[in-house]
């Protein structure tokens, strides 16, 4: 016959399980709605900017939650069940705040609301820093592209593994006006593919660019400038286990 001990502490083994399990199928969640809200938020700019020439207002993706309950009685009868039978789609949407804040985490970059999101910043003051800030080792921070625009970038960092490899990241501007992209002068392991570096663009788009093999044991990472925001390029290294320190060479 189990004892009152046995018992607790399979009800301990079995919550450990289900808060496990729980977190789990959260991230999955939350990167597949980050992926989602990514998309809204970059049409939700574009209808603000040009709602005036007859778009429709996009309309944000559906919640997703876990089936708690499901999860559960699931671990208590000791069955497994796949994540696509604990994750459901809700008959409501997430909010802008909330595909913002999928998007931006806790980046000190994050837009202030949705108006902070799709607003363009004024121009500065006479001899004060403007949107378009001379980004770190002597980049151009878009000079000579005539009128600047603020934009966003979605994604602002990319991951790649130590064979490197190639990547994107689209532009969404704010408004009339131009941008450019300005790589890290002391990345050359980055290469700007698409557009041409400093070259002033004046619609939404991509930017393509790939990345060589880190030979090193250590991490590394590098920067796209575009209009005084940066996108990030993380990449491992062959002893990325053990690496504590960051380079750009």
């Amino acid at each position: 016959m189990p004892t009152a001990s046995t018992e607790t502490d399979k009800a301990w083994e079995r919550n450990a399980e289900y808060e496990k399990r729980l977190a789990a199928t959260q991230r999955k969640i939350d990167n597949q709605l980050e992926q989602k809200a990514g998309e809204y938020l970059v049409e939700l700019q574009r209808y603000h900017v040009h709602g005036q020439q007859g778009m429709v207002a996009p309309t944000p993706p559906p919640a997703i939650e876990v089936n708690t309950e499901k999860l559960r009685l699931a671990i208590a009868k000791g069955e497994t069940v796949p994540d696509e039978e604990l994750i459901e789609v809700q008959d409501y949407n997430i909010s802008a705040e909330r595909a913002i804040e999928l998007v931006w985490g806790d980046e000190p970059d994050k837009p202030q609301g949705v108006g902070g999101f799709y607003t363009p910043q004024p121009p500065p003051a006479e001899g004060g820093e403007g949107i378009n800030p001379t980004p770190p080792d002597g980049g151009s921070g878009g000079e000579g592209g005539g009128e600047t625009v603020a934009v966003t970038l979605y994604p602002t960092s990319h991951s790649t593994p130590a064979t490197g490899g190639s990547g994107s990241f689209s532009v969404s501007m704010s408004g009339s006006g131009s941008w450019m992209v300005d790589p890290e002068a002391s990345a050359t392991w980055l290469t700007l593919s698409q557009p041409s570096a400093h070259t002033p663009q004046t619609a939404n788009g991509q930017v393509v660019y790939s990345a060589s093999a880190n030979e090193g044991t250590t991490e590394r990472a590098g920067h796209f400038y575009v209009n005084g925001k940066t996108f990030t390029v993380n990449q491992a290294g062959t002893g990325a286990a053990r690496s504590g320190n960051r380079t750009s060479k």
